[in-house]
């Protein structure tokens, strides 16, 4: 049995509809899908058809944007008994609408600054949730940029650039505890200030995800700090349906480690 707990849907800032991202996973060998969009939930309401439909276990889930000492950090939150709360559809609905009206924020001033092409009714009817992700496409798309030169007016270098709210570690952990999900630290090789992973590492973590499909991934590191603070070993291809992420089941979790998960979530 083999299981990937990170990726993405049309719902944040994948490529793929629930039901291609789950077909997608049956055809690369994966049992076990995790659904975890960018701050929302939205799509969590199709999973099961369509895990039924392809005969692939399903987790609903999120991943919640925080910040720790300025830096964003991201919680991938797996839900227990696939049960959703209504709190996280409402804070879902909320979150996106800020996302919103940063993205034409930001959109606008690219355009303004920049003089590029941005069509702000084109990037609205085309992402059913707007991040970073979605502009920087939409700039490749309608300008003769390639994915470094469009990256950089989405960055934090940008004169455009926008800032965006975000809820400190400690209450984004206590969300998802309050709100019947498990928490794991998302692609903490990601993580900056190498002083931090072991920080995070001792908040109050279900899991860690020691196996990340990125080659600053590593995972003697992680799993180490696992063991250290008692957390257990996720695993996460971070799946966008482009190149600059992983592809489902490029890295997963196998047999034990996929039972330990689906006990803690009362799914076996």
């Amino acid at each position: 049995m083999k299981a990937d707990l990170h990726s993405h849907s049309i719902y944040s800032d994948g490529k793929y509809t629930v039901e291609e991202l789950i077909k997608h996973a049956k055809e690369n060998g994966i049992d076990v899908i995790a659904l975890t969009d960018h701050d929302t939930v939205l799509g969590d309401d199709e999973l099961e058809k369509y895990g039924a439909m392809y005969n692939v276990k399903v987790i609903k889930g999120i991943e919640l944007s925080c910040r720790y000492k300025g830096e964003m950090i991201h919680i991938v939150g797996l839900f227990k008994g696939n049960n959703v709360p209504k709190y996280m559809y409402d804070l879902s609905i909320k979150l996106e609408e800020k996302r919103k009206n940063r993205a034409i924020e930001m959109a606008s001033r690219i355009k303004d600054i920049y003089h590029l092409n941005v069509y702000i009714d084109k990037l609205l009817e085309e992402n059913m949730l707007i991040t970073r992700k979605n502009i920087l496409d939409h700039l490749m798309k309608y300008n003769d940029l390639d994915y470094e030169k469009a990256s950089f007016y989405v960055s934090r270098k940008s004169l455009a650039y926008v800032s965006s709210e975000k809820f400190e570690i400690n209450e984004g952990i206590k969300i998802l505890h309050d709100n019947n999900a498990i928490c794991i630290l998302a692609h903490p090789c990601l993580i900056n200030r190498e002083e931090s992973k072991e920080e995070l590492a001792q908040m109050p973590f279900d899991g860690i995800e020691a196996k990340y499909a990125n080659k600053r991934n590593d995972y003697e590191y992680f799993s180490n700090l696992a063991k250290k603070y008692n957390l257990f070993i996720s695993a996460g291809s971070d799946f966008h349906g482009d190149k600059s992420h992983g592809d489902i089941g490029d890295v997963y979790l196998e047999d034990k480690e996929v039972i330990q998960v689906l006990d803690m979530l009362g799914l076996n």
